[in-house]
C-alpha cells in the first residue's frame, strides 16, 4: 500500500477542477480514480489498495499558484514502513508520475 500525504497544496481554483489539478488513481488491474483536487481543497492523505498509484498533475499558464508538496510512504501489511521518499512537483507542464 502507498500513503500519499500533502504538506502544501495551492492550485488554481475551478468548480470542476478543469484548469490546474492533481488527479490520483489507484492502479491494480485497472485504473480507479481516487480523486481530483484543485484550489486549496485536498485530503490530508490518500491511500492506495495495492503497491501502485498514478499521480497526474495538469497546469496551464492562466494563474500562478505555489503548487503542491507531498511525500509518500510505502507500507506493507499493517503499516510497517518499507521505504520513505519526499518529492515536490512545481513545474507548469503535464506530468504522469507512476509511484
Amino acid at each position: 500500500m502507498i500513503r500519499l500525504s500533502f504538506l502544501d497544496f495551492e492550485l488554481e481554483a475551478h468548480p470542476a477542477c478543469d484548469e490546474d489539478y492533481l488527479e490520483i488513481y489507484d492502479k491494480t488491474d485497472q485504473l480507479k480514480r481516487i480523486g481530483k483536487y484543485c484550489g486549496s481543497r485536498y485530503p490530508s492523505f490518500v491511500m492506495s489498495t495495492g503497491n501502485k498509484k498514478v499521480v497526474i498533475f495538469k497546469s496551464n499558464n492562466k494563474a500562478i499558484r505555489t503548487g503542491f508538496k507531498a511525500f509518500y510512504k510505502s507500507l506493507k501489511g499493517k503499516a510497517s514502513e518499507v521505504s520513505h521518499c519526499h518529492f515536490s512537483l512545481l513545474d507548469r507542464e503535464n506530468f504522469h508520475v507512476p509511484l
